[in-house]
């Protein structure tokens, strides 16, 4: 954790040994968005100046993919639909 406080977040090592555990998670995640934001913004500037040169339409996230973004779209589309799903975990509980 320390190597994060000081190398990622720049704290000083005071700052960070006074600082709850909550705390710390809190700047580190909301560290990782500003981090993720300005990702997607560099993604848009890059897509812009390659998609006119472009032979086929790319989407900005064909450009390159920012951490995150694939394990989101995992827990968007899970296996089967809903009442598929349902049923199976029904089947699981009724041993």
């Amino acid at each position: 954790m320390y190597d994060l406080a000081v190398g990622d977040l720049g704290l000083a090592r005071r700052e960070f040994e006074t600082m709850e555990l909550g705390e710390f998670w809190c700047r580190l995640a909301g560290h990782y968005r500003k981090r993720n934001s300005e990702l997607s913004n560099l993604r848009l500037i890059v897509w812009s100046a390659l998609a006119p040169h472009s032979s086929k339409k790319i989407k900005p996230e064909d450009v390159f993919a920012i951490e995150g973004e694939r394990k989101q779209k995992a827990k968007e589309a899970p296996d089967g639909n809903g009442a598929e799903r349902f049923e199976r975990l029904k089947q699981l509980w009724q041993l």
